[in-house]
């Protein structure tokens, strides 16, 4: 089985009177629904504003990301990929970027091949190698722009380390990331 990290997401912005009902009969159109709750206050009961579904398959996670903006009972509510508590400072769980930190690139490392393998994970705007202006050398990074910020975070879940073409290089979305 395809492990929950990949599976889950976390829906925000939720108004008080919205239920894991409301959230089974929303989410239920994009896949069949494996969990559903709504975070409640151990002492009121209320809703704390926010809830996560877990999917039987990552393809509904992902049909629901192509489908933003969702509404829920008249109101927008935000939706991203969960992640694990474990990893959420490191991850920079609450960061919305479109933007990908790629570094340990080795000089032969070129913008095809950075855009060729994260493309996998959504639509590359652009790859931007770094080099140094005085000398024009590789300085062993590079920005990869994808056109929408779930990429970022799907790119995060499958950890901080890449193998692409035989190298590994680092990824993040911001600083301190350390997990996985």
């Amino acid at each position: 089985m395809i492990q929950v990290r990949f599976r889950k997401l976390f829906v925000g912005g939720l108004d008080p009177s919205i239920t894991e009902e409301d959230l089974r009969a929303h989410f239920s159109k994009f896949g069949t629904l494996t969990g559903c709750t709504v975070h409640r206050d151990l002492e009121t009961g209320r809703s704390r504003g926010f809830g996560f579904i877990t999917f039987e398959d990552i393809i509904s996670v992902d049909r629901v990301q192509s489908s933003r903006p969702h509404h829920i009972k008249g109101c927008e509510v935000t939706v991203k990929r969960a992640v694990p508590k474990e990893c959420f400072q490191e991850f920079d769980g609450l960061l919305t970027v479109n933007r990908l930190f790629v570094g340990g690139l080795k000089p032969e490392m070129d913008e095809r091949t950075l855009k060729e393998h994260f493309s996998s994970f959504g639509l590359v705007r652009k790859v931007e190698l770094m080099v140094d202006r005085r000398t024009n050398t590789p300085r062993g990074f590079a920005f990869v722009e994808f056109e929408d910020y779930d990429p970022v975070d799907k790119v995060m879940l499958h950890g901080t380390t890449h193998a692409i073409k035989g190298q590994d290089v680092t990824v993040g979305k911001g600083s301190g990331f350390t997990c996985m």
